[in-house]
């Protein structure tokens, strides 16, 4: 697969790091290994593909299961939390150890399919910085919910919020919680944000926009849970969006200074 940058020529073959956070996902991992193995089969001849597993300090068994994992697939690899961090922290960590030229973002519950990841490389392949799954249904009616309402009401309050505080540069992104999502590789690596937890998503897709950074969504499908159960406290979550977004709207300077490294 070809990746042109914003200011370099087409070159052959590609680097893929999937980052995976994750806490107490034991029984998700079985999906999470057919997910990438659909996805390694769509890639083409001459891609690599690094899968890395943060455990965010799981109390089941999920890092037996992640080592079993990884010894048994070298695209696999494991980076441990000793304590719980939170998503955003994961996220950071798997990011930090990256070395792909695009770096995905996925959740272990495997909430989105996986085989789309090829999707979000062609809209990189045409020259954008940021690739971003969306559920909310679009022209071709390609996105899909398969969620309860109470998370689609949190994903259309949040991109109105979002679209808010950032006073037209949102462009037209409409999702911004979705954390399944492709970076290249520099741009992401070169971002600082402060969220540790569920917040980081949509701080780290934020940042981004007021930095200047080209954003496309592509359509996807939101999928229930295949095991476990969310960590995800919504009233929580929703009220931090809240705060996170007005910060954002009176401190933008101080978010574009956090993703300007990778966008020279």
């Amino acid at each position: 697969m070809t990746l042109p940058g914003r200011n370099e020529p087409t070159v052959p073959g590609l680097r893929l790091s999937v980052v995976v956070p994750m806490k107490d996902e034991e029984g998700s991992l079985p999906v999470l290994e057919r997910e990438m193995a659909e996805l390694r089969s769509g890639l083409p001849a001459g891609d690599e593909l690094e899968v890395l597993l943060v455990d965010d300090g799981s109390t089941d068994g999920t890092a037996a299961a992640a080592e079993s994992l990884c010894a048994r697939s070298p695209a696999f690899r494991l980076l441990r939390h000793d304590r719980n961090r939170g998503f955003g922290a994961g996220l950071r960590t798997g990011v930090e150890a990256s070395t792909g030229d695009v770096v995905v973002s996925y959740d272990a519950d495997c909430a989105y399919p996986a085989g789309d990841v090829l999707k979000l490389l062609a809209a990189l392949g045409r020259g954008v910085d940021v690739a971003s799954a969306t559920p909310f249904a679009a022209a071709d009616g390609a996105g899909e919910f398969r969620v309860g309402p109470h998370r689609r009401l949190l994903s259309w309050g949040c991109s109105a919020i979002y679209r808010t505080a950032l006073r037209g540069r949102a462009g037209g992104v409409r999702t911004f919680t979705c954390a399944f999502r492709a970076y290249r590789g520099e741009l992401i690596r070169g971002t600082a944000w402060r969220a540790d937890g569920f917040l980081a998503a949509a701080e780290i897709l934020s940042v981004l926009l007021l930095s200047g950074a080209r954003v496309v969504e592509v359509p996807s499908t939101l999928r229930k849970r295949f095991a476990g159960r969310s960590k995800m406290k919504v009233v929580r979550t929703a009220l931090g969006h809240l705060r996170q977004a007005a910060r954002l709207c009176v401190t933008p300077a101080a978010a574009r200074r956090g993703a300007t490294a990778g966008l020279a």
